[in-house]
Order: structure tokens, then sequence, then C-alpha cells
């Protein structure tokens, strides 16, 4: 609970007439404790929290009932008809759903009023003698105390139900007691009870927040007690023996405890009780306290109201107050002092509101005045005033630490100032004497505000009349303004504020208009700045684009379920009761529309916007340029965070002024990923990186800002801004999506820098430039340490290991082909000694050093350098044939296990050894070869080529159908081949093309280059190439091959042609009415017939379709499905590995089931388009076969069976361009199979115009009518 100042206060003037009771406490006696009843005007005390009104009972001859509102007077609403003798009241209530008022007189009687017409009703009369009464809090139990009955009921013996029992535990008999031994222990321990000078000897009851306890304090035996009865009668417990226990109590509405008041010799103390009689704590009011008249709880059981009379300090004189009692971590705290002074004089009755858990109505002499608080920012240091304080200003000029406290008086202000741009609020001075402000006479002032340096203003009201007064610190000169004089208006104000952020004093009014009040000379004018949506009980402003922007926090919390909040120069800071704290830039458009609390409960992870805070966090102050915010938590500790936004803010700042130490600072502290200083704005550091590294200077801060580089825009993946206002919409724009290469630039720009200033500090950061650059140029960084001392060198390479792997620079060291530096690097690695030493020896023991480097670069699979060191020892060393023929097999057996076969002949190609060279290309061709792909045979033979092996030339061209080239290299002159050779060529080249079904080029290879015409005419008719045939038979004079292959041939052809088409008309014929069955069936039905045969437990009532696999896991039986779609229950949708293996199984039969196309499945109408689309592709396919064998037949002679040929295949056609527009372009949306095993539609798809449509089978290209012979139908008739 943060300290409670007064809000508003609504003063209501009560008649003023004879009174029955009240409190005396006019004695000027100094040592004067003494209680007297005496008159007071108002004998009760009850409000309507529905309608915001109180009914006070006025003690006239004959009791007068009067509502009090926000009404400038009261009004009477009956007059009860009972004598002013009589009128000694012991309860009065208002009951909220029978809309009435129970007054409970001592003698017994019990009256309801209705407040909305005035009618009497007296209830009922019981034995007189009632000396208490309460309700319960449900409105449904009244409980009465009697004197006659407090002898039976309330002073019963025993303890009841909760009867304490002590186990020993902590007893001083279980204790040790040291020299004082075991008599100590057995010493009395009773507590010697006696009453309370200033008990009132009556019974008081209390009920407990739910209605099922309560708790009843009455004097018996000579002492008082407290009994805690059930809500039927019976005794619960009895409370722990005190030694002067008083008459106040009152049960806290969450349950826990019941408070009432012990008044011992040297302290006045408020005690807790627990619901079984246990003490449970206590806390010790102020010395000044000499007489606790009654305990309030508030509704929600955060403040305790102790009403009390108080030694005033003038002349012993006791004045009444209220004092406002509030806990965190255990310790109770004063919050707020309302003294009678304030409220007329008198304070006879407190009542606590019970929906609005903040407003009190107290009922005076003279007045009527409900006091709502509300919670400000709690102070840091704290400060003697002399006096309570009752509210506090902060000055809006200066460091902003000065302050103007409110004495309880309610007329006398306290100036703190701080030093000028202290840093802390304990910086402040005490206040000397003439730092008091006296306020003008007669006015009670609510609320101060400390503008300027020279002027402190207040709100307050004199003769019920609001005003503002303003106040000259140097001069102590005072001028009033009537509020309604100034607004033009009479609205009741609500707030006074100064703004530092918007250089204004802000006046909030009832209506929920904001005014700013204007100093001009001896004048004060009000300008109205806007019209909130509803009245708030915090409001601040800031400019922005010189315009005021108010912002404010109603008593609800209406600003997206707002706890507090806290205004910057720069951003809005404020809390959710989703416990989220907010940022929102205050020249952003959000705050014309406050976030949702969707928005609010979805953080992301690098969202700037909002931050997670504990539950019931409110925010104290936050730092107007830094990145701390102070939030209080539940318990009331105070705990300082720096959000990731403000530091953000601050850093993006720094970056703008060119102060990179400090954003780099900030980046480290707050733990933000260091790549913003380089993408917050990438063109400006690279052009600054000397003055970069100039202001850091410290070589660990520029190692840790290159060693977290990374090719990734932080400012467009992690710190966006806020809302995305951090960058404009032109930067935006100008960067770039990719950022591929980033850490490599960065760290290609910084090295020359670092290396420009001769620093051998930067020496490891420069180290780090290689290792952190995309590839890590380790073997640079190692050439860097050559120059160095021995010492240098030794540290600089401990740092280089600590970047990088040591098995890495161990490579890298080796690479350099410089063996010490190896040995240093595998000397500080784990490698075992017996290992390195041996194979850095043998190394070293080579004699040639080309050799040496190849099995350097062999052993780091550096393949290419390794090859070409090997060639060159090869010419070095080869000089001997022995030598020479080792060498050239470590070669090929080198390229062999790289493949790298073209390097090799690259190399071999430029040396003057052309064996060798051709011998490369030999193997080169057997490597290719190996692969058995017509490009690589191909491939294979030009490297047969270029080694000279013509006979391995000419196979791989025949392997590859190149049967021109095979021939072509068979048949040169140089080849090397016989003619039988050459005949074999041919031969397998025509078995080889045939086998490819390329007949004619198979024919054309055995007619051209062998005798075997017979066979060659055999390849023509079976390619169906009847003209070739012809054509070839006559030239060779072979006229006999017409008649033994050429016609039977095409007999053949046409018997086999003919029954193809037969079978592709049936197969059109039959499924093209299938398709129009199917077709004629609804979707709905279908699924719906599906559905039906599945039961609930898994078994079906009839064949099930092959689409529906009933005891798959991922099958739901217990939903309901429309024919297009498929909903999923939560059980389905889970799945777990298995689960995943076996939906990949159903999609596998699925894929199959479509195949199949099973009569009845969904899938049938999609396998039957499918169906007819390749029979479709067949015909159109014959076309070219049709018009070669009629053609053949014309030739020949035989007209008729060319006229039937032609005349059956064009009626395929006609058939197959009928049904097309049926079959293709009336298709129905397509089913599947769901994740769940149950029927739903395919997903829509979008094309290339980015068009969304249903997925269907695409339409063939149809035949056509080209391949007819006009003249043939003809010649036919």
């Amino acid at each position: 609970m943060r300290n409670l100042s007064i809000q508003s206060e609504i003063v209501v003037s009560l008649p003023g007439y004879r009174v029955l009771g009240g409190w005396d406490h006019s004695s000027s006696s100094s040592n004067s404790d003494s209680f007297e009843q005496r008159d007071s005007p108002a004998a009760a005390l009850c409000v309507d929290v529905t309608e915001q009104k109180a009914y006070v009972l006025l003690s006239i001859p004959l009791g007068s009932l009067t509502t009090a509102a926000a009404a400038a007077a009261a009004e009477p609403v009956c007059v009860l008809p009972f004598s002013a003798s009589d009128a000694q009241i012991a309860g009065m209530q208002y009951l909220m759903e029978r809309e009435s008022v129970v007054v409970v007189l001592r003698s017994g009687d019990i009256y309801t009023i209705g407040v909305a017409t005035g009618d009497i009703e007296a209830v009922g009369t019981v034995d007189p003698g009632i000396v208490s009464s309460a309700w319960s809090p449900d409105e449904e139990v009244l409980a009465l105390d009697f004197d006659v009955l407090a002898e039976f009921l309330l002073a019963q013996g025993e303890q009841g139900e909760e009867q304490h029992v002590a186990l020993g535990w902590g007893r001083k008999e279980t204790q040790y007691h040291g020299k004082a031994g075991k008599q100590a222990a057995l010493a009395d321990s009773a507590v010697a009870a006696e009453l309370s000078r200033d008990d009132d000897y009556c019974v008081r009851v209390a009920w407990r927040g739910d209605g099922a306890f309560f708790g009843v304090t009455f004097v018996r035996g000579g002492r008082r007690e407290i009994r805690v009865f059930s809500r039927e009668g019976a005794l619960h417990s009895t409370a722990e023996r005190i030694q002067a226990l008083e008459h106040p109590l009152a049960w806290k509405p969450a349950g826990r405890l019941l408070a009432a008041t012990e008044r011992l010799a040297h302290r006045h103390d408020v005690v807790f009780y627990e619901r079984n009689g246990l003490r449970h704590g206590e806390f010790t009011l102020r010395e000044c306290t000499r007489r606790v008249v009654d305990l309030a709880w508030n509704s929600d059981s955060s403040v305790l109201a102790v009403t009390a009379l108080v030694d005033c300090g003038s002349g012993g004189a006791l004045e009444p107050c209220v004092e406002l009692w509030a806990d965190r971590n255990y310790h109770w705290y004063l919050k707020q002092e309302l003294r009678a002074s304030a409220v007329g004089g008198d304070i006879s009755h407190v009542v606590w509101d019970a929906e609005d858990a903040l407003c009190l109505h107290v009922v005076g002499r003279a007045a009527y005045a409900p006091w709502s608080n509300v919670p400000p920012p709690m102070a840091l240091n704290s400060l003697d005033a002399g006096t309570a304080v009752a509210h506090v200003a902060f000055a809006a000029f200066g460091c902003g630490n000065s302050f103007a406290a409110l004495l309880a008086d309610r007329r006398t202000a306290v100036l703190f100032s701080a030093e000028e741009a202290a840093d802390s609020v304990r910086s402040v001075r005490a206040p000397a004497e003439q730092a008091r402000v006296l306020m003008v006479p007669g006015v009670v002032v609510r609320q101060i505000a400390w503008p300027s340096a020279h002027t402190v203003r207040r709100r307050g009201g004199g003769s019920y009349r609001q005003v503002v007064s303003v106040a000259d610190v140097d001069t102590g000169s005072t001028r009033v303004y009537y509020v309604d004089e100034l607004l033009g208006c009479d609205a009741e104000p609500v707030c006074l504020k100064a703004a530092p952020h918007a250089q204004a004093l802000l006046l909030e009014t009832a209506d929920s208009q904001v005014h700013a009040l204007v100093l001009s000379g001896s004048a004060v004018r009000a300008k109205r700045l806007a019209q909130l949506p509803a009245t708030c009980i915090d409001i601040d402003a800031v400019l922005v684009d010189g315009a005021v922007v108010v912002i404010g926090r109603t008593q609800r919390n209406q600003l997206s379920v707002c706890s507090s909040f806290y205004l910057r120069r720069d951003m809005l800071l404020f809390t959710t009761t989703t416990h989220f704290v907010r940022f929102v830039p205050v020249d952003s458009g959000i705050l014309t529309a406050a976030p949702s609390e969707e928005e609010a409960l979805v953080a992301a992870k690098y969202d700037e916007s909002c931050r997670r805070v504990e539950r019931g966090s409110t925010i104290v102050v936050a730092s107007p340029v830094g990145e701390s915010v102070v939030f209080q938590m539940p318990r009331g500790n105070l705990e300082t965070v720096r959000p990731r936004a403000l530091v953000l803010t601050s850093v993006r700042r720094a970056l703008d002024d060119r102060r990179y130490r400090d954003a780099l600072l900030a980046c480290r502290v707050s733990r933000i990923d260091m790549n913003i200083l380089y993408d917050h704005n990438a063109d400006q550091l690279s052009a600054d990186f000397a003055e970069f590294v100039a202001q850091i200077n410290d070589p660990d801060l520029l190692n840790l800002f290159v060693s977290g580089l990374r090719d990734e825009n932080v400012t467009r993946t992690m710190y966006k801004g806020i809302n995305g206002v951090s960058l404009d919409h032109q930067q935006q724009q100008q960067r770039s999506a990719s950022v591929e290469g980033k850490a490599t630039r960065v760290c290609q720009t910084l090295r020359p820098v670092l290396q420009a200033t001769g620093d051998a500090r930067f020496m490891p950061t420069v180290l780090t430039t290689f290792v952190c650059q995309s590839p890590a140029d380790i073997p640079a960084a190692l050439q860097l340490l050559a120059p160095l001392s021995a010492e240098e060198r030794d540290s600089a390479l401990t740092y280089l290991l600590f970047l990088s792997d040591v098995n890495t620079v161990y490579d890298a060291a080796l690479g350099l082909y410089d063996l010490p530096l190896a040995l240093l690097v595998a000397q500080r690695s784990q490698r075992d000694p017996r290992e390195y030493l041996n194979a850095l020896g043998a190394l070293n023991a080579l004699p040639n050093e080309e050799y040496r480097r190849f099995k350097i670069d062999a052993q780091l699979e550096r393949g290419i350098k390794a090859l070409g060191h090997l060639c060159t020892a090869y010419e070095q060393i080869g000089t001997t044939a022995d030598k020479e023929a080792e060498m050239w097999a470590e070669i090929v057996a080198y390229v062999k296990q790289t493949v790298l076969y073209q390097r090799a002949i690259s190399i071999l190609s430029a040396s003057k050894n052309q064996r060798r060279f051709r011998d490369m290309c030999e193997l080169y061709g057997d490597h290719q070869a190996e692969a058995n792909t017509s490009e690589q045979w191909r491939q294979a033979a030009m490297s047969y080529e270029l080694a000279g092996v013509h006979a391995k030339a000419a196979n791989a061209f025949v392997q590859a159908k190149q049967w021109q080239l095979a021939m072509a290299t068979a048949s040169a002159p140089g080849s090397g081949l016989t003619l039988q050779m050459v005949h074999d060529t041919a031969v397998r080249a025509s078995e080889v093309l045939a086998e490819h079904h390329l007949f004619r080029d198979a024919a054309a290879v055995l007619l051209e280059y062998t005798e075997k015409d017979e066979d060659a005419l055999a390849l023509l008719v079976r390619g169906g190439h009847w003209a070739e045939a012809m054509r070839n038979a006559l030239s060779r004079e072979r006229s006999d091959l017409v008649e033994t292959t050429v016609r039977p041939g095409l007999t053949r052809a046409c018997e086999t042609l003919g029954d193809d088409l037969d079978e592709i008309r049936e197969a059109l014929a039959s499924k093209c009415a299938r398709l129009r069955e199917v077709r004629s069936t609804p979707l709905e039905m279908i699924v719906d017939q599906i559905l039906a045969m599945a039961n609930n437990d898994g078994s079906c009532s009839g064949p099930l379709p092959d689409n529906i696999d009933v005891m798959s896991d991922t099958t739901s039986m217990a939903s309901r499905f429309s024919s297009f779609t498929a909903t999923e229950t939560n059980a389905s949708s889970r799945m777990t590995g298995s689960t995943a293996r076996r939906i990949s199984k159903n999609r596998k039969k699925e894929e199959k089931r479509k195949v199949r196309g099973k009569k009845g499945s969904i899938y049938e109408e999609s396998y039957l388009v499918d169906s007819i689309s390749k029979l479709v592709d067949r015909v159109r396919v014959h076309q070219t076969a049709v018009r070669e064998i009629i053609w053949a037949l014309v030739h020949f002679g035989q007209l008729t069976v060319a006229s039937q040929m032609q005349s059956s295949f064009a009626e395929l056609v006609d058939h197959v361009l009928a049904e097309a527009a049926y079959v293709f372009d009336e298709q129905r949306v397509q089913m599947r199979l769901g994740e769940n095993g149950l029927p739903e539609p395919v997903p829509m798809e979008v094309n290339e115009f980015g068009m969304t449509s249903q997925p269907k089978h695409p339409k063939p290209i149809l035949p056509s009518y080209s391949w007819k012979i006009d003249s043939l139908n003809l010649a036919s008739k």
C-alpha cells in the first residue's frame, strides 16, 4: 500500500439539532483522558453503495432520517415515531435487496424505512435491553445482544469448539533457563487481566466477511472478553486473555484476523486475533493517541481506520481524528490522518464504502463528507515534517527532487528544497522556518502543486465553494480564485497536477475535462485542454509536436486495465492487471488507442513494448532519461529494473550522438546483442571505426564486440523498436534484407584501423577479426605471430587457442608447412606426444620439400594442392626408371582416391611427358565409363580419343548411341581396326540401337556397313517404317523381301492395331458410363454412406470401403462430419512418434487406393478421370501409326482394309471428342483422407495468376483429323 492522499471530497451540510450522545474531548487538562456522554447531531450512519447515498439518523425530538449525496444540501427522508428519551440507537443498516433502512433501538423496537417512498414500518418489538446489533454481510442474519441474555449466552464457561490445546512446543516449561533452574519453569505465567479505564462497557459485534462467524466483545467479571460464534449461534472459540483489552472490535473482511485494542501503561496497541482465539501480532499507535474509539476495515482489507482522540499539542486539548493504517512486509505504516477540524470540527461516525475500497464516509458535527483516496508514487527518503502529512507534491522544475508537503491541519504547507541537479532526493534539505507557507484562513486545502520555483498552488474549499489559491514562496502572499469563475461552470474539481513535461498546471473536473491554469501577473486564466472518456484519479501531460497530450488513469483502471503509470518526456510506462509493464512512445499514434488485453497477454521473446512483472507490481518512479524503473512489489519492497525498451532507447540515442563507448557498455550491462551497434546505422559506424576504437580503447570490449558479430540484422529481427517506431520508414526501405557477409565486412574494415594504431594491445582484437570472419582465416592469423617476440608470440597463441579449436589451429599451422609452429601448438593441445612427435619427426625426415608438402596436404585433405606438389616431386625425383614407376603408381593411386582426374590431366598436359598424359586420359575414360550413362559414355569416348585408344573410343560411342561417330572412329585410317572389327562394331551398334527402339538408325547401320539386308528390313518393319522398308528393298533390287518381310509385317501390324483400338473403345465406353453413374450420386451421400459403416466402437455394420481404416489411431469416431469438413477432436490431434509413423504409412496406403480406384470409394471419380485421360493420350499417339499403316495398305492396293481402318479410328476419335467436355470440364471437388482418417476436400491451390481454385485433373491434348486421307473414302465408294 502506498501513501494515501485525498483525491476528492463531497461535503454535505446537516441541520444542527439537539443531540443525544457523542464524545466529550473539550477538557483542557494536560492529563485529561476522561470520556463523557454529550450531544452530537448524528445518531447513526449507513450507506447505499449502489446509489452512492448515505443515510444519517439525526437526533431531534422525533428522529429524522436524512439522505446525503453529492448535492449541496441534505434531503430529509422521514421522521421516525419515537421520542428523544427513547432514541437510544442500537444499530442501523441499509439493506440493498430490500432498498430499505432498518433501525434497531435499545428499547427493542425495530423499524424499516423505504428510502424511495419514505414509508415507515414497525417490524416488531423485542424485549428491551438491546445493547448492540449487527447484520451479517449477506444481509440474511441479524445478531442482537441483550443485557439479560448476556449473562446466559455470552458468559458461558466452556472455551468453545476451538479450545486451545498446548502441545508444549515453545512453552516455558520446555525451555532451558540457565542459572534460574527448573524453578523458573514452575513460575505462574497467567496474565492478570484488567479493565481499561477508557472502556465504555458496551457490547460490540463484528461479522466475518463471508457471514459464517461473528465475534462479540463484552465485559465479564471485571475484564473484557472476545468470543467467536458460528452463524447458528454456537460458541466457536474464546480469545486468548491479554492485560487490558478494550471495547473496539473489527473483523478483517478477508476473514483471517479480528482487530482489537489494548491499553498498556507505556503504549497503546492494536492487537490481532485468529478465529480460534489465539493472538496473532500487533502494532503500536502513536504516542499522541489518548483513546481509541472505534476500528473499521475497508472492503478489500488493505486499510484499517482507527478512530481516536489524539493530543494536538495545543494546551492539552484532545481532537478526534481518523488514522488510516496499512501493512507491508509485516510492518504497519500510518498512511493518512483525517482531523476533525477538516470535517466541520467533529467526527461522530466513520463507515467504509462496501464497493469502493478507498472511499470513506465520515459524519461530523455539521457535515457529512465521503473521502476518496488513491495511491500516488511513494517517497524514497523520509523527512520529519513535525506532524502528519496529508498530501505531497513534487516540484515541476529543476531536478524534480524538491517537494511540498501539506500538513494534516490542511492549512500549512512545508517546502523541502533539493540542491540543483542533485542525483538523489537524499540531498533534500530540511525546511527552514521561512519555508512554511500559510494558507488563506477559512480555506481547507485538499491538494497542492508546485509548478514553479516561486509559486505554490493549491486546491481547496471555503464555505463549501471550491477555490484555487496561489502562494508566493518568497513573500508569502496568497491570492484566491474561485473555480467556478475560472472555468465558467459549476464543475467539481477532482485533481490538481503540475506536469513538468508539458510545462503546465493541470486541473481536472468531475465532468472529465482537463484545464490548464495559466498565471499571468496577478491573474489566473483556465484553458481547456482535453475531454477525457471518464474521470481520472491520476493525470499527467506531455508535449508532442507542440501540442499537449493528456494521459489519465481512471479509478476502475480503464487504461488497458492499467494499475499504475509514469510519464517520461519520450515514453509512457504503465503496468496492467495482467502483470505486464508496457512502454509506449509519446509520439506514436498508440496513445489514441490503448492496447488490448489480448496484446498484453502475448509477449514475444524480443518484444520491447511489454515486459512481465511480478503480480501486483506498480511503478513508483522511472529515470527521466536513463534506463531504471523502480517498482513496488505487493510485499511492499522496492525493486529497480532496467527494462529492455529503456535500455535500447538509451543505446540508440548514444549511437546517434556517436557516444559509442556508452552504447557498448549499456549493451554489455543489460546483455543486449552488440550487433545493434553496427546494424543501427551501418554506414555511420563503418566511417567512424577510428573514432569507435579511440573511444572504447579497451581490447576486451572490442573483442566482445567483434566476437558477437553474425550475419543478421538485429534491428529487423530482435530489436525492431516499439511498434516499429525506432526507425523512420525511409531508413527501413534503404536497409537491405540480405546481410550475408556482414561479419566478414566488419572484420575486414575494422582490422586495418586496429593495425594502423600500432598498439600491441590490440593484437588480440586483430586475431579475433581473423577468427570471426567467414570463413575464419586462421593461417593469416598465425602469420602475424612470426615477427613477435617469444613472450608476445606465446601470449597471442594462447589467446588464439582460446578463440578456436586447438585441432583447427594445429591443422592451420601444419598447412603453413611450419613444423616448429605446429609443434608449439601441439604442445598446448590434448594430443598424445607419442603421436604428434612421431608424425612431425617423420615429416621432417623427408628429404624432398615438395614431397613433404604433399604428405602434409594429403593429411589435411587438401587434394588439389597435394596433387600439385606430388606431380612436382615426380618430376624432381623420378629420374630413374624404378623411381619413375614408383612415383607414377603413387600418382595414379592418389588420383583414383581423390577423383582428381581433370586436375591431373591439366597438370600433365603442361609437362613434356605426353605418355603419362595419355595414360591419365585413358584412366579418366575408364572412370567415366563406370557411370554407364549415355552422356558419360560420350565423355569417355572423347577421353579415349585424347588417349589414342580408338577401339575403346568406338565402343564408347556405340554405348552412347552415337553410331555415326562410332563408325567414323572405327573406319578412320589411323584407328588400327580391321574390316572384321569394323563389321562387328556395326552389328553391335545395331543391337544397341534396336534395344532402345531406334529401329531406323539400327537398320541404317546394317544397310551401310554390312550385307544383312533381311535383318535391316525386319528392323524397319518392327518400327513401322513401311516407306523406308520398301525404298531400301527396291533400291537394292530385293523385291523378294517385300513379299517375305514387308507384307507379312503389315498384316500383323494391322491386326495388332485393330485389337488395340477395340480395347481402347471398350474401356472408354465403360469408364464414361461409370463416370456418369458416379456423378449422378451427390458427394454428401457418398461421404455419409462411408461414415455410416463405421460404428462408434470401431466395428463395421457392413463391408467397409477401401478408404477407411477403422482401427487407426488417427481416426476419430466421436465427431460428426459434414460432407466437406472434418473436425478433429483433441485426442486425435495429438500425435506421438508411433502415431506419426502410422500416419506416414496411411498416406502410402492412400496413394495405393488412389491408383486402384475401388468402386464406391471417394477416389473413384478421380481415378476414372485419370484413366480416361490416359486413354485419350493413347488415341492421340496412335494417329501417326494409323496414318503410316493406311498409306502402306493403299500402296499395296488393300483399299477396303485401309478404308475400314480409317473409319474405325475416325469413330473412336469422334467418341473421344464428344466425351471430353463432360469428362474434363465438369469435374467435382476432389476428396482425400485427412490425418484423422476420414474424408475431406482437397485444399485449394494458387494458380500462376495468384488466384485460388479447386485442384482438377488437367485436360489432355485431344486428337485431331490431320491423319486422314480424304481421297480414300471417295475411292472406297
